[in-house]
């Protein structure tokens, strides 16, 4: 989510990265693996009885100088992998076998053969190799994408709430935090075949907070907006599928309002799109009536921010609900994070560890648990609470191996010999490890938890 909203936020994309990723989706598309063996078999047979109609003497041109039938299976290997080149390669093969000896009186090329499979082999392992790379790097770089989309959307929050602070704190007490955590609340009570669960007490509760008189809220299903309304406050919107500014909000999945269009005839003041921060279009606020004060760009963008917050949270409460089982008091920041990294793991192999440090009520343990907030990494989460007669630090490391843990655990060691003249041993402090667990996200935390629980 971007800090500003505008009908411009999604066509920042250049024609010339526009055509390169397009001619790269061309080359190398992500496609099932039933339609990649098709093409393979289909192109092969076809390229194959190409040559063989243009020259009949030599149908896999192997007297031509160079061997250009292999160029088939080469482009297949690079384009889906080492299995698909092999698939062509094969196809040649029962070609010759089939059809060839029936009408060309020339004995069987092994040698052609033997190379032609080779080349594919080879350039076919290359390419799984850097496939299984990409496939990884983009897992790490969507993780990444998500935390960072998290931490704009409530720097922006923060933002807002403060300048709310500033202008209405004598007339209006309550944060913009009470208005996040009563979204939070109604996003986790919902039911799970609900699409917007609480959603005519999430609007009576934004149009409370950002001045709405007349709006309804619209499901949106596979891109088509639902025919009647979620909710609705005061005397509700008619749907207009035909209205512009419907149409502009719908296409680029951006707040329009009616400043925006033109001087076009609509007939709402603002359509709020309620988008997942994968930017899939979830719901349409349709605003007909609000009070000309508050008509602003701030406060729309506001009342958009707290709708996708809304979305966030339906869409991360399973999540956050699968770890809490296993570890009720987890929390949910902590939680999702967890869930997120465990999903990534078994998707991409990217490995992530828990840290579980005990560190005893007294001494220099206050110092200690300090040190550790600080050397906290940008991903890293920290999660502390007392356990009877020790505090409890859960770290959660993104993206760290067990050599990484190893590594944190040596740094902490020489800060602390540094500054308190001790290490974690003899401060008192008890260490547990694990790795993050891909199939059963909060298994590896409740173990690491139940080690605690007997070493107290």
């Amino acid at each position: 989510m971007q800090p500003e909203y505008s009908a411009s936020t999604s066509r920042r994309t250049t024609d010339v990265t526009r055509s390169v990723w397009q001619f790269g989706r061309l080359l190398a598309p992500s496609t099932k693996w039933p339609v990649a063996t098709l093409e393979t078999l289909l192109g092969t047979l076809l390229l194959a009885g190409l040559c063989y109609w243009l020259k009949p003497s030599d149908p896999l041109l192997a007297e031509s100088g160079f061997p250009w039938i292999w160029l088939v299976p080469l482009v297949f290997a690079l384009r889906y992998g080492s299995l698909t080149g092999l698939l062509s390669a094969l196809v040649l093969l029962v070609f010759w076998l089939v059809l060839i000896p029936s009408t060309v009186e020339q004995p069987f090329p092994a040698a052609f053969y033997v190379g032609g499979f080779l080349l594919t082999v080879v350039a076919g392992h290359f390419s799984d190799i850097w496939i299984s790379r990409i496939r990884h790097l983009q897992g790490i770089s969507d993780y990444t994408h998500d935390r960072l989309a998290a931490l704009t959307n409530n720097h922006y929050l923060l933002r807002i709430s403060h300048e709310r602070l500033e202008k209405e704190l004598l007339a209006q007490p309550a944060t913009l935090r009470d208005a996040i955590n009563r979204l939070k609340e109604q996003s986790a009570a919902g039911y799970p075949g609900e699409a917007l669960p609480n959603m005519a007490n999430v609007l009576e509760f934004l149009a409370l907070n950002c001045q709405l008189e007349t709006a309804s809220v619209y499901a949106v299903h596979d891109g088509e907006l639902a025919t009647q309304p979620s909710a609705s406050i005061g005397h509700g919107c008619r749907l207009e599928p035909a209205d512009p500014m419907l149409r502009e909000a719908l296409e680029h999945k951006v707040l329009v309002h009616l400043q925006e269009l033109d001087s076009k005839e609509s007939a709402y003041l603002a359509c709020i799109p309620m988008k997942n921060p994968h930017d899939e279009l979830k719901g349409m606020l349709l605003v007909q009536r609000m009070p000309f004060l508050a008509l602003g760009k701030d406060n729309l963008q506001l009342l958009m921010a707290l709708l996708n917050y809304y979305i966030d949270g339906l869409e991360t409460q399973p999540l956050i609900s699968q770890v809490q089982k296993m570890v009720p008091g987890c929390p949910a920041a902590m939680a999702l994070e967890l869930a997120r990294l465990s999903q990534l793991q078994l998707d991409i192999g990217a490995e992530s560890s828990l840290l579980v440090m005990e560190l005893p009520a007294a001494g220099v343990a206050g110092s200690v648990f300090d040190e550790v907030v600080r050397q906290q990494r940008t991903l890293d989460m920290v999660w502390a609470f007392a356990n009877g007669p020790v505090r409890v630090a859960v770290l959660l490391l993104p993206l760290t191996d067990s050599n990484g843990i190893v590594g944190y655990l040596l740094r902490l060691d020489t800060l602390l010999q540094q500054q308190f003249n001790t290490d974690l041993a003899g401060a008192g402090v008890a260490v547990h490890t694990g790795q993050v667990d891909g199939n059963q996200p909060g298994a590896c935390l409740a173990g690491l938890l139940q080690r605690c629980e007997r070493h107290v």
